[in-house]
Formats: structure tokens, C-alpha cells, sequence
């Protein structure tokens, strides 16, 4: 029987950013729906009330709400329209700032993953430059074969260009001497060769 490929665990960073992503959009949701509120009640002309003996802090009341734990402090059914729009507003700051907890938390998950996946697909990445720099390099030889053939037909006296001849350049010269036509096509390959994609022996061809 042949086995599948077996599914790769969801690292704790993964499930985090998952979290947080569906928390982040949620969130915003609810913004959106609140503002409405908001502004069907300010249509009205009503003014916001503050409820008497309000203990409350946005900062506190967004970290509960991030981890779970909705702090809620709303006005019950039959208080007055002002109170409910001072609520509702003061609901929409304690999601703003919820939000802001929530993103910083997710710009660190999101590096943990990315170092996590950097790690996973490391030696992918790896063959697939070294492919290119060696694409790369066997241009540059093909290149050198072609311009060294057209001048032997020039010396030769031939005076008919072949159809793609012109293309040399334009698809970086040769590798020797450096010319701002194979600029590019150099840094990388030196680049390469610092991380050890590529060896001495490969700028051999």
C-alpha cells in the first residue's frame, strides 16, 4: 500500500496567527455594526449619557476582550437611548484599541511562522537558486559560444547577420568583464556564492 504524503502538524505560531486573524475580523464586523447603531441613534438627535458609577478602563476592557473574555458593560433593555450611545461609542474605542493589541500580537506570530517556514522549505529555496544561478551561468557560456562563432563568420567575411543576432545584450552580455548589462546578473551571482548556493567550481562552466 502506498502511503500519502503525512499533513505537516500546525506549529503553535500557525494556530496562533489563524486565531488572530478571525479575531482581528470579527472584530471589525462588529465595529461596523456598532457604528451603525451609532449612527441610526445620533440621527435621532440623542445625545450620549454617561451611566453613573462607571469603573472602567479601555485598556483593561480590550485585553479581556482579546483573550476571550467579551467585557461587557452595556445598558439593559429600557435605559436611556443617551446611555446606550455613550456605551455604544465607548464599545467602539475598546474594539479600536482590542484591535491595535491584536495586530501586534499578530506581526509577532507572523514572524514566528515565517522563520518556522523559512526553516521547512530552506533547502527547496536553496536548489531552486542554485538552478537559476546556474541558468544564469549557462547563458552567460552559451553566450560566449555564440559571439565567439559570429566572429569567426565576420572574419571570415560573412556580412549576413543571423535572425537573433542583437539578443546578447540584452540578455546580460557575457560574464567577463563587468558591464552595467550583466550588473545584476553579478551581484546575484556573488550574493550566491556568500550564502553558499552556488561554489567556485560552478563559475567554472
Amino acid at each position: 500500500m502506498r502511503l500519502g504524503k503525512q499533513p505537516v502538524q500546525e506549529s503553535a505560531a500557525a494556530a496562533a496567527l489563524a486565531n488572530l486573524n478571525g479575531q482581528i475580523d470579527a472584530m471589525r464586523a462588529q465595529m461596523r455594526a456598532t457604528t451603525a447603531e451609532i449612527i441610526a441613534l445620533e440621527a435621532k438627535g440623542i445625545e450620549p449619557i454617561s451611566p453613573s458609577n462607571d469603573a472602567y478602563d479601555v485598556h483593561e476592557a480590550a485585553t479581556l476582550r482579546l483573550n476571550g473574555h467579551a467585557y461587557k458593560n452595556l445598558a439593559p433593555q429600557g435605559t436611556k437611548l443617551g446611555i446606550q450611545l455613550y456605551l455604544k461609542r465607548r464599545e467602539i474605542e475598546e474594539l479600536k484599541v482590542t484591535i491595535g493589541l491584536a495586530s501586534r500580537q499578530w506581526a509577532e506570530a507572523s514572524i514566528d511562522v515565517g522563520r518556522e517556514l523559512l526553516e521547512r522549505h530552506g533547502p527547496e529555496i536553496r536548489a531552486l537558486h542554485k538552478k537559476r544561478c546556474l541558468g544564469i551561468l549557462q547563458t552567460f557560456a552559451a553566450t560566449a559560444e555564440i559571439e565567439a562563432l559570429r566572429l569567426r563568420m565576420l572574419q571570415a567575411g560573412s556580412s549576413v547577420s543571423f535572425e537573433l543576432d542583437g539578443f546578447s545584450n540584452r540578455l546580460g552580455g557575457e560574464l567577463m568583464p563587468p558591464t552595467p548589462m550583466n550588473n545584476w546578473q553579478r551581484k546575484y551571482l556573488s550574493e550566491c556564492l556568500k550564502a553558499g548556493i552556488i561554489i567556485d567550481k560552478d563559475l567554472e562552466l
